[in-house]
């Protein structure tokens, strides 16, 4: 549970610049999150450096972000501050961006 409240106050702290005006989150800030999420829980042995981004859109906008680890695995991250930053992640195969 402190692990998930960490992530959620970097995740609000990272992007306090663009809070203000908007609700978003951009793709850095949520690269930064999985991956401060993967260091620090040990739930996957990597380099802990994303290898890509899958942005998943409704509509015009961006709704998740799926960032890829190279030894496998993935952690989804919300394109919205109004929720719970990390909404799943698996230790297994990576996302495809032509098949997601």
């Amino acid at each position: 549970m402190n692990k998930v409240i960490f992530v959620f106050f970097l995740l609000v702290a990272s992007s306090t610049k663009s809070f203000s005006s908007s609700n978003s989150v951009d793709v850095e800030t949520a690269k930064t999150v999985a991956q401060s999420f993967m260091s620090g829980s040990g739930r996957l042995q990597t380099s802990k450096s994303a290898l890509n981004v899958v942005v998943e859109k409704f509509g015009n906008q961006n709704s998740i972000y799926v960032n890829n680890f190279p030894e496998g695995g993935w952690v989804m991250v919300s394109a919205e501050n109004s929720t719970v930053p990390i909404l799943s992640r698996w230790r297994g195969h990576v996302v495809r961006a032509d098949v997601a």
